[in-house]
């Protein structure tokens, strides 16, 4: 899931992304979510030597205030630069992970559909334009294309069909029973 904005740490854009965040981990079958309002940063505790794992961001509301202060924090980790924000397009990524099983079942419409409608609710909320990508969604909106083709196409044969056998019989009654 991608967007595009200039205003991504604006306070209302920033939380409503953080809010999609949260709500994409309680669709049934999703894993993980990656974004930028769970980025970690790795601080090294000086008493035993090891690096502990904070966010940046708080998992709550933020205020203007505590949006800017985290977000040099996160401007300044390279890491996540190209991974979850190009600097150069201003393009902001989230990564939703599904459970391998479902995406191999037919669970993965729906799935993919709750996904789908949580991003484009959370676009028209906000007046941005959301992408969706990967493989995953490729390959179920091809699969539910196939079908629905395959069910149009069973039909309008069985018709072309029954016109053929009309003309060669010219009865009804010869072309209901073969």
């Amino acid at each position: 899931i991608g967007i595009q904005t200039n205003e991504f740490f604006n306070a209302k854009l920033f939380n409503e992304y953080a809010s999609l965040h949260q709500h994409l981990k309680k669709v049934n079958g999703v894993t993980d979510v990656i974004s930028v309002p769970s980025a970690v940063n790795l601080v090294k505790d000086p008493a035993t030597e090891k690096l502990n794992a904070t966010n940046i961001f708080p998992e709550k509301t933020l205020s203007q205030g505590e949006i800017d202060s985290s977000k040099n924090i996160f401007l300044n980790l390279p890491f996540y630069q190209s991974l979850l924000y190009n600097p150069k397009t201003n393009a902001w990524l989230m990564g939703v992970s599904v459970e391998k099983t479902i995406m191999n079942s037919k669970k993965r419409i729906v799935v993919v559909d709750a996904i789908r409608k949580l991003a484009e609710e959370f676009g028209k909320n906000n007046k941005q334009e959301v992408y969706l990508s990967g493989l995953p969604l490729i390959r179920t909106e091809l699969s539910t294309r196939i079908a629905d083709e395959m069910k149009w196409f069973l039909l309008a044969s069985v018709v072309l069909s029954g016109l053929i056998l009309l003309l060669f019989f010219r009865s009804v009654g010869s072309l209901l029973l073969s």
